[in-house]
């Protein structure tokens, strides 16, 4: 997939020393975990400013970074500078994925009390009839047979599409 077709829908409001044909391999919003090829988003936050890492981003092979903040002066590298950073980050997961969110059927859980034990009954019910489920929730994450600690309450937009593309496969 290219940086082109992992951007439809998202407002870009400028871009400066990007290549729109670029193959994109995954997408980040950690520095850490990018590996060559990635797009990497970086966010204003309440300890951190992703614009920070940024260059630790394009050392590691990113084919550009996404922001709502401008580009810093003395960054090299592609930046695209977005109306809001989590929404791009929301349409750009569900492009590169694919949309599994259209493909999969999908239950959510509201209200004050027993969500989670709610959904642990929806997916052991589902589980025993033999269907392959996924389940976020606040205490951990089902994606098929594995089960993995929930890192936030609510998963990024990028890790739930991880998730229903992991549950998809």
């Amino acid at each position: 997939m290219t940086l082109e077709e992992v951007l439809p829908g998202v407002r870009v409001m400028e871009a400066a020393g990007v290549s729109w044909g670029a193959p994109v391999a995954g997408l980040e919003y950690d520095s850490r975990r990018v590996d060559p090829r990635f797009l990497f988003f970086a966010f204003p936050g309440a300890r951190a400013d992703g614009r920070q890492f940024a260059q630790d981003a394009m050392a590691k092979g990113a084919v550009a970074v996404v922001s709502e903040s401008d580009r810093p002066e003395q960054f090299a590298g592609g930046w695209i500078r977005v109306e809001h950073g989590r929404r791009a980050l929301a349409v750009a997961a569900r492009n590169f994925y694919r949309a599994p969110d259209q493909r999969l059927k999908l239950t959510g859980i509201t209200g004050t009390n027993g969500k989670t034990t709610t959904s642990f009954l929806i997916d052991s019910i589902l589980r025993s009839a033999g269907k392959t489920t996924g389940l976020t929730g606040t205490i951990e994450y089902h994606v098929g047979a594995h089960v993995l600690p929930a890192a936030n309450t609510t998963p990024e937009s990028l890790d739930l599409f991880r998730i229903l593309d992991q549950v998809e496969r």
